[in-house]
């Protein structure tokens, strides 16, 4: 590797550059990144067909379904209806149980393939020093290094989450055969900003910890560890991040329990005694279990989908930030 390579100003004689192209550090990361950000392009194209195949394959049994008025009472005798609600059952099987729980935890896999090993690796095998000699500093290499791959994750993620708030919409949502409300585990974070949100602190997580750790398994595996901790802890805390709504039921309504709105997430849910106490659904005194006169809950409903969304992404951008920031900052202390 030359000092010309890094300064991006060897050109031959007589030549003349017709088209931007990026230089210096810039282009050393462009050139590093380009596995990584294919990747992601070919994952990105893999995901985009299989979403195009469910919508493409459920449009055609849902309107069979509304047409042939499935959902009254004895209408899956007929073949119509069985045949379309079995072939929707197919495909949408691949969004609910193979495209949710992979984009689910693609953020995870982002952290510890791309981000860890991105230093990780550097300092294991002292590439770095090569780069440092030819009067790049630290922190400019580090912004480079870090900025490309970065920016690939968050094209490639937020395309990714407007198809599949699209095909959750379009096709999930208000299907006639599907069961799909956005509250849901695998359901939650494939929609809106959580995609993009979560897989920009998966890949800074993993960086910052491949900076600390100098080693690429150790890196890799503890990035994985503590990028599934981050998500089971926001997952206990999302319903504390916005006010829920609460309401009483009485006794006679249909259901031995609180009924939220549809689509609602029951957050929690008991018994309202005759003294109008509220107790757990699960009651121990006898006595109170059978004089129940009501039922209670606290719920979220669909309209709190979007600013519940929005508090938890500001949260996860603002621990990248964080990330970022000490990543950058630990950069410039001396290293071996």
């Amino acid at each position: 590797m030359s000092t010309t390579v890094l300064d991006g100003t060897g050109t031959g004689t007589g030549r003349t550059r017709s088209t931007w192209r990026p230089t210096g550090p810039v282009w050393l990361a462009w050139r590093q990144s380009r596995p990584a950000v294919l990747a992601l392009t070919v994952g990105l194209l893999l995901l985009t067909v299989l979403l195009l195949t469910v919508h493409l394959a459920v449009t055609d049994p849902a309107d069979t379904l509304r047409s042939a008025n499935c959902t009254l009472a004895g209408s899956w005798n007929g073949t119509n209806c069985y045949t379309a609600a079995h072939r929707m059952e197919i495909f949408a099987a691949l969004y609910l149980d193979v495209f949710q729980p992979v984009v689910t935890f693609l953020p995870v896999l982002i952290g510890m393939l791309l981000g860890a090993p991105l230093l990780a690796q550097e300092f294991e095998r002292g590439t770095h020093r090569l780069v440092w000699a030819q009067s790049v500093t630290p922190t400019r290499w580090l912004v480079a290094r870090i900025a490309v791959p970065m920016a690939a994750v968050a094209l490639t993620s937020s395309v990714l989450a407007v198809l599949s708030s699209w095909v959750w919409r379009t096709d999930m949502l208000h299907s006639p055969q599907v069961f799909d409300p956005p509250f849901q585990g695998f359901t939650y974070p494939v929609l809106g900003l959580m995609p993009v949100s979560w897989s920009l602190f998966g890949f800074a997580l993993g960086v910052a910890i491949g900076l600390w750790r100098r080693r690429t398994v150790s890196a890799i595996l503890l990035t994985g560890l503590l990028g599934l901790v981050a998500m089971g802890v926001m997952r206990l805390l999302r319903p504390t991040l916005y006010p829920v709504l609460s309401g009483v039921q009485p006794i006679d309504r249909i259901g031995n329990q609180f009924m939220q709105p549809a689509n609602a997430w029951l957050v929690e849910h008991g018994r309202v005694l005759p003294d109008g106490s509220k107790v757990s659904f699960f009651c121990h005194d006898t006595a109170d279990c059978e004089s129940v006169v009501g039922w209670w809950g606290q719920y979220h409903p669909v309209s709190h989908l979007v600013p519940i969304q929005l508090v938890e992404a500001a949260i996860l951008l603002l621990l990248t930030a964080a990330l970022v920031t000490w990543t950058v900052r630990r950069i410039g202390r001396p290293v071996s």
